[in-house]
């Protein structure tokens, strides 16, 4: 999941001085890259590009978006030209995961006439960095997305609450676009289980053994060279020991309805960010975030303009709409297709009335 860290300190340094070597050749340009803003990245981008609150300790966030395991191992696996567009995919998957956010998680609660309001809120400048290993040297790929934590425009900051609650639905978004994305350039698919694990073609069970992930708390940090790592990489290799080679599934072009629903399983209500989440995971090959969010605001329309954590909520039968899916079959991914999935409808209605 995509992990949120307040920042104290206008001082850019650990960021800057990092200069990931290890994806050099493969990621484009330097490590840091603005997402929104522009100018020199160094240890005083920040005190450059945010707005200071003048009543909170805490200036700003780091946004910590993470690949999933079986997809860093391609740095390890993969051909130059392959791990080049996977890093090139990921940035783009962070892009939606973040604009989401700002558009449906960002906001400042204020009162107006003693009731309490969520006013919309911009990020002034976002900036980025991008790393391909853990503390350790494992394969390791993801971005520190640094945003400030007063708005444009706004005198208040933003509201911590409403920004947590919704990185579940942000990182679901990152997943699903990260899986449509690799399997659109057609050298491998990437998919979802139902016990919510992500899979990757051609990556094996005992390469999420060789490099778990799970080892680097209270390590050293460790700064590689590109041929450092490859070599480091090479040697681990050498102890590989399959396990077992999934291959992904063959149906495609609907929800999967099982993983959809057990994703609300639990809730008391459900919100427009928890559809968005359970859309996200319930597409197994994956899903542009336009085009999981077309699929919520169409199935669920009276939750369409929802943000912040002031909204409708729905139960979790209606959230799931099991007679309809029972009685239509899985629910398309493309809207285009919603209307002929509906019309299955008549036929079998006409049938039963006589």
């Amino acid at each position: 999941m995509i992990r949120i860290a307040p920042r104290r300190s206008l001082s850019a340094s650990y960021y800057v001085a990092d200069q990931s070597l290890e994806l050099e050749g493969v990621r484009h340009g330097p490590p840091g890259y603005w997402i929104r803003g522009g100018g020199l990245i160094d240890s005083s981008v920040l005190e450059r590009s945010w707005r200071v609150p003048t009543r909170s300790s805490t200036v700003g966030y780091d946004l910590i978006v993470a690949a999933p395991r079986t997809v860093s191992v391609l740095l390890a696996l993969g051909d130059l030209n392959e791990q080049r567009q996977l890093v090139a995919d990921h940035r783009e998957s962070v892009l939606a995961a973040v604009s989401y956010l700002e558009e449906r998680a960002l906001v400042v609660s204020t009162k107006v006439a003693g009731e309490g309001i969520e006013q919309r809120g911009r990020w002034s400048s976002i900036v980025s960095f991008t790393h391909g290993v853990n503390r350790i040297g494992e394969p390791h790929l993801h971005d520190h997305v640094l945003v400030g934590a007063l708005p444009q425009h706004r005198s208040l900051v933003l509201n911590r609450q409403s920004l947590s609650a919704h990185l579940l639905a942000a990182d679901a978004i990152y997943r699903a676009e990260f899986r449509f994305r690799i399997g659109r350039n057609g050298v491998r698919r990437a998919w979802r289980t139902l016990g919510g694990v992500e899979l990757v073609q051609g990556v094996d069970e005992g390469h999420r053994a060789l490099w778990p992930g799970d080892r680097n708390l209270g390590a050293r940090k460790e700064s590689w060279t590109r041929e450092g790592i490859i070599e480091k990489w090479h040697k681990d290799l050498l102890r590989f020991e399959s396990i077992q080679l999934r291959e992904p599934p063959t149906r495609t072009g609907v929800m999967n309805e099982q993983i959809f629903g057990a994703q609300l399983e639990g809730l008391p209500s459900v919100t427009r960010r928890d559809l968005i989440a359970a859309a996200a995971n319930g597409a197994v090959l994956g899903l542009s975030r336009h085009s999981i969010e077309s699929f919520v605001d169409t199935h669920y329309p009276d939750l369409a303009t929802d943000r912040g954590l002031i909204g409708e909520r729905i139960g979790v039968s209606s959230a799931r709409q099991g007679a309809l899916v029972k009685e239509l079959g899985p629910r398309p991914l493309e809207i285009g297709e919603v209307t002929k999935w509906r019309q299955r409808e008549r036929p079998r209605s006409i049938d039963r009335s006589r």
